[in-house]
């Protein structure tokens, strides 16, 4: 299930050059609705089979469900691999013990940016690699053919720089801030990369995560300090009806 992704084309060739590190969706669209579970999700990720629940979390989530939860996480039944990049906020703003349960759709994200401390401008690790088999990935098709190694932003460096600052008492506001300075970094870090590989110079920032304006604003300004040209969304919506614009005007020319 894709969210985060890197792609590379026009309307009559694209190609995926890109994403986040795959997680489990634990209980699919549950997940989605409780990111307590992906919380879940990316400690395994980090390695942790059987984690506790983290202090954020203790008195909303039952043991009983965190270890249900952790089961489909181990097993992968009913629990698809997902890159989203909604579902990585949705995890870090449940470790920050923000929100483990929505109400709406990316209102864990909402809070999470809301909560950000405006005035750090620092940023945890998150290292963008070249990696033919990232987590089981293949080489992905390039728009002009051959197979390009995937370039992917392993996130897990990000989470457990979360966790450490958690249990440090750092204030949420710092660590949201910090997270989002990981995202917007590693983004633009990767963006350059493809465009490189492919000689392009434009970029698009598209998707619900760049609804997100302290996302936006720095990942947009480290790639126009890189030379790339970035364009967004301003006549269409960013969201589900550009994917319909998008798809049709594929469609057109294919013709």
């Amino acid at each position: 299930m894709w969210g985060g992704e890197l792609l590379v084309g026009g309307t009559r060739r694209c190609a995926r050059a890109g994403h986040l590190w795959p997680v489990r969706l634990p209980g699919g669209d549950a997940a989605v609705r409780k990111p307590w579970r992906m919380a879940r999700a990316w400690l395994h990720a980090l390695g942790d089979e059987d984690p506790a629940v983290p202090a954020a979390l203790a008195e909303q989530v039952p043991r009983a469900a965190w270890e249900a939860v952790g089961a489909l996480v181990r097993s992968g039944t009913a629990a698809p691999e997902t890159t989203s990049a909604g579902r990585l906020f949705d995890a870090v703003a449940a470790l920050c013990g923000i929100r483990s349960a929505i109400n709406y759709e990316g209102q864990a994200a909402a809070e999470l940016e809301a909560a950000c401390d405006r005035g750090e401008r620092g940023a945890y690790p998150m290292p963008v690699v070249e990696e033919a088999g990232a987590n089981g990935a293949g080489g992905e098709p390039g728009p002009s053919g051959g197979a390009q190694p995937p370039i992917v932003l392993d996130a897990r460096a990000t989470v457990a720089a979360v966790i450490e600052d958690l249990g440090r008492g750092a204030a949420v506001g710092l660590v949201a801030a910090r997270f989002h300075g990981a995202l917007a970094r590693a983004t633009a870090e990767a963006c350059a990369l493809a465009a490189a590989r492919h000689g392009l110079g434009t970029v698009v920032l598209s998707g619900g995560a760049f609804q997100n304006r302290v996302l936006f604003e720095r990942t947009s300004a480290l790639l126009e300090a890189a030379g790339l040209r970035v364009l967004v969304p301003r006549r269409l919506p960013p969201n589900d009806g550009g994917i319909a614009f998008g798809q049709a005007a594929v469609a057109a020319g294919v013709r």
